[in-house]
């Protein structure tokens, strides 16, 4: 009987996403790497490894390219600080704008990476007081429309797929996909 394999990619996504230097980016790669290792090693049921090791591997492809991002942003700041010993403020200011454009574009994508994986608590909140109302809604109406079938053989219009059952009783379909 093999182990059950465990990773979960939101903890690799929440430390690169906290990683403001290229080192910090390059534990993070090698613990990446560590995981998938593990779960290729074969002390994993192979069905349940697999998908892990996917889930592992798009993470450190994510974790590569913002070691590259990095890279880059530090060869503009070296530049943005040369261009200012050597008196060029309009380059430098260029640089300095094209740095913090570049940063802000790359913790956006970074924010957005995290929140593919789990929805943030306020996001299931908002999902499950929606589904309430709309339950809510479906409910108070059907009510009514039990009344209304008692009277009328014919399907109420605002509810689309209400029938009449016996005992003055209504069946709803309710359709909740999101």
């Amino acid at each position: 009987m093999k182990k059950k394999p465990s990773y979960t990619p939101s903890r690799d996504l929440a430390r690169l996403a906290r990683a403001r230097n290229q080192q910090m980016v390059k534990v993070t790669i090698s613990s990446i790497r560590r995981n998938i290792y593990q779960l290729k090693s074969g002390s994993y049921a192979v069905k349940e490894a697999m998908p892990l090791t996917h889930q592992a591997e798009q993470v450190l492809r994510k974790a590569l390219l913002k070691s590259k991002q990095l890279k880059k942003e530090e060869l503009i700041a070296s530049a943005r600080k040369k261009a200012q010993r050597n008196h060029n403020l309009k380059k430098a200011m260029y640089f300095k704008r094209l740095l913090k454009e570049k940063q802000v574009k790359r913790t956006v994508r970074e924010y957005g990476q995290i929140h593919d994986y789990y929805p943030s608590p306020q996001e299931l909140k908002a999902e499950e007081k929606r589904l309430k109302d709309q339950l809510e809604n479906i409910s108070g109406g059907m009510t009514q429309s039990s009344q209304d079938m008692q009277s009328s053989p014919a399907v109420p219009a605002g509810i689309p797929s209400a029938a009449a059952m016996q005992g003055g009783e209504a069946a709803v379909t309710i359709d909740i996909t999101v």
